[in-house]
This record gives C-alpha cells, sequence and structure tokens, in this order.
C-alpha cells in the first residue's frame, strides 16, 4: 500500500507541477484531513478520495487515472439530470480518450441508473468504437444496422463483448427484421456459449420470419442442450416451412430432452397443434420427413422409433440402409449394437459394411474397446471382435427377418 501511495503523491505533483508535501506514511485519518485541506486549496468539494482508493487497492485494479474517473463521475451522479453542470460533465466524459473507455464501462454499474444510461447511449459511443457500433442498430437504415453489426462481429473475435452492452443489443434484436443484422449479431455471441447467446437464438427461434428462425437454429446446432429443446416444439410443426421443419426436428433429438416426445400440458384435453410433442408426428408418410422424425426419436429413446430404425437397416435399398446405419451410431443408443451386429452379419455392400463399424465405434462407451488394431482386420474379423466387446458370453449372430413396417419407405 505505501508504495502505491508514493507513486500516486509523485503523480499528483507532477501533474500539479509543485512540491506540496503529504503525509503518505501517517494514520488514514491523518490522510484524510490533509486531503481535504488539498481539495480546498484546488477549489474541489470534500470527497472520501481514501475511501475510494482502498476499494480500488482491495480489487486488485489500483490506477491514479481511476480515482479520477470516479472522482468525476461521483460529482456528476449529485447533480440533477436537467441541470447544466450535469450536462457540461456529461459533454466533457466525451472528450475521453479510447483508453479511457474500459474504466468507465468498470465504473458504470455503480452509478445511479440514469446516469449509467447517459454513459453507455452518450459517453462511451463517443469515446469507443465497440459502443459506437453497438449504438448504430439503432438507426432506421438497414445499412448502418448492418454496418454496425458487422463491426461488432469483428470485434468478437478478439474479445468477449461486455455484459453491459447486451440489454440494448436484445432490445434492438427484438425489433430486428434483417437476416444480415441477425446472423452477425448470432456470429458475435456465438462462440461463447454464454447465457446472452441462448438469449439471442431464443428471440430468433420465436422470431415471425423464418430465415431469421433458421438462423436460430443453426445456433442450436452449434450449442444442443437439453433445455434450449422446448424453444423448438413449434417449428416442428410448421408445416408452411419444410426446410425449417426438417431442422427443428433434427434438433430435437440433438438437445436430448425427452420432454419434446410428449405435449407440453398433458393434463389439457384439448392440446393445440403446436403444443404437441414429436409422438404426434409419427404417423407422418412422407419418407423424407418420417425418417427425421424416426431418427430425432430414436435419439430420446422412444421404443417405437428405435424398432423402426432397426428395421430399416435390413431395407433392400442400400442408400436406406445406410442412412439407417449412420443414425444408430448417432443416437447414442448402446442398444444398437446388437442390431448393428445382427445386420453386419449378412450385410454384403462394402460401404455398408464400412458403416456399420463406424457406428460401432460411435456407440462404444468408457470400458469398452475392441483390439486397437482392429481396422487392419477383415471386416468379418472386425465383427467378431466387436460382438466379443457387447456380447463377452459366446453366441451366435443371427439373421434378420423381413418387417412389414419396411412397407413405408
Amino acid at each position: 500500500m505505501l508504495p502505491s501511495r508514493k507513486l500516486c503523491l509523485l503523480e499528483i505533483q507532477k501533474r500539479t507541477n509543485s512540491e506540496v508535501p503529504f503525509p503518505v506514511e501517517k494514520v488514514v485519518d491523518t490522510r484524510r484531513q490533509e486531503m481535504n485541506t488539498w481539495l480546498t486549496m484546488l477549489g474541489l468539494p470534500p470527497q472520501d478520495l481514501l475511501g475510494i482508493e482502498k476499494g480500488i487497492v482491495e480489487q486488485g485494479n489500483f490506477s491514479v487515472r481511476q480515482i479520477e474517473l470516479q472522482t468525476r463521475i461521483n460529482e456528476l451522479s449529485q447533480q440533477p439530470r436537467e441541470s447544466a453542470i450535469y450536462q457540461a460533465g456529461l459533454q466533457q466524459l466525451t472528450e475521453l480518450s479510447e483508453s479511457d473507455a474500459h474504466l468507465l464501462e468498470q465504473l458504470a454499474p455503480q452509478q445511479p441508473l440514469e446516469l449509467q444510461q447517459d454513459l453507455h447511449s452518450t459517453v462511451l459511443p463517443q469515446i469507443h468504437p465497440l459502443f459506437r457500433a453497438a449504438e448504430m442498430l439503432s438507426s432506421p437504415q438497414v445499412e448502418i444496422r448492418r454496418q454496425g453489426a458487422f463491426q461488432l462481429q469483428t470485434f468478437a473475435q478478439g474479445r468477449t463483448l461486455p455484459a453491459t452492452l447486451f440489454p440494448a443489443i436484445q432490445d434492438h434484436m427484438i425489433k430486428e427484421q434483417d437476416q444480415q443484422v441477425w446472423r452477425a449479431i448470432l456470429a458475435a455471441y456465438q462462440h461463447d456459449r454464454t447465457r446472452e447467446s441462448a438469449e439471442l437464438a431464443r428471440i430468433a427461434l420465436h422470431h415471425p420470419w423464418p430465415d431469421i428462425r433458421m438462423l436460430g437454429c443453426q445456433y442450436l446446432e452449434f450449442d444442443p442442450r437439453p433445455e434450449y429443446a422446448e424453444w423448438l416444439r413449434a417449428s416442428i410443426h410448421d408445416r408452411q416451412n419444410r426446410q425449417l421443419r426438417m431442422k427443428a426436428i433434427q434438433l430435437v433429438g440433438r438437445c436430448r430432452n425427452p420432454n419434446l416426445l410428449k405435449p407440453r400440458y398433458q393434463q389439457e384435453n384439448n392440446v393445440q397443434t403446436t403444443e404437441q410433442g414429436l409422438i404426434s408426428l409419427m404417423n407422418e408418410t412422407e419418407p423424407e420427413l418420417r425418417f427425421e422424425i424416426i431418427s430425432a426419436a430414436s435419439q430420446l429413446g422412444y421404443q417405437p422409433a428405435l424398432q423402426e430404425l432397426g428395421f430399416l437397416g435390413e431395407h433392400p435399398e442400400v442408400r436406406v440402409r445406410l442412412r439407417a446405419i449412420q443414425a444408430m451410431g448417432l443416437s447414442g443408443q448402446t442398444r444398437f449394437a446388437q442390431t448393428l451386429l445382427a445386420i453386419g452379419a449378412v450385410e454384403k455392400e462394402g460401404e455398408v459394411q464400412q458403416e456399420i463399424l463406424t457406428a460401432l465405434e460411435q456407440l462404444t462407451t468408457f470400458g469398452n474397446h475392441p483390439p486397437a488394431q482392429i481396422r487392419q482386420l477383415r471386416f468379418d474379423q472386425q465383427l467378431a471382435a466387436w460382438n466379443q466387446v457387447w456380447s463377452p458370453v459366446a453366441q451366435t449372430v443371427s439373421a434378420p427377418q423381413d418387417s412389414p413396417a419396411l412397407l413405408n419407405y
């Protein structure tokens, strides 16, 4: 502490061009009294600058410049917002350098709400390009909003955007209609995977425009979580936008929230279509859509979907078998291991055989590992090794039987 006090004294003497002494080694009461004498000599109102210094030092962020800014902000907070002194002080803050913006950003949350708003809307945009870019999102001209969004995306590549910016950005994005602005803002927040980025995705997924909702889906594709799955419920029933619907169904599976299988409010007698779950779509007959529904439901552990995906692994068409086996590997359902072994016992197509081996690797859990050099073996030998992993007790793998469910594909 003492070296810091001496550094402060040297800096003050340098800035005031004087040799005025100060009892830096005395007790705090003596130093406080002498400090008020100094303030009176300089024509400034009394302030507990030692208390400010103590708080800043305890936080490990001690700097003379921060004390100066804290003093100016404190003086400003004591003035009525409509007064000429307040407006003049606010104008003086807009003349600060860009390097002061970070200090001002740290001090702002401790101020009265109105002063916080003025610092973020008037002062910071004038002295730092990051805040200036955020302010551009409020422009009625779409080109200016795009420019601001792109600048924020660029800033975010080097640093996390300040949390103090998010409320204003959130308000702007609720009203935003432009896809390019949305894409840039989501990209600016995406890499952090924070509460703020998830909130932007939620807003996008409830946007009236389907292209904006698709951008929300793309964020969930980057960061799928069970708690985000509910945001997709309405989109899985959107018959007007097939691409969006397909993507939403895929993401329901990836979010791994089995609550999406059933209606949101199961106690109600008449549940709206948009409140229904994935099970309500199991009667879809269009092959591509039905496959995505079966694949997503199998990831959520729905038994009829698991059975039907197993039947598709026996389909006479190679393309269908390949997709089914890929879905089994991505499902995370280890019960598919026996199904894959049974299909592999009779599979003749080399491409499908390789996909079976890949799916078995994807389903491998901790502690279940085949020999290290298994890929150097023939397919039948690899299959036998996998059979030992999943079925330690020797048994014969039987060939699958034809199923009437295949008639839907």
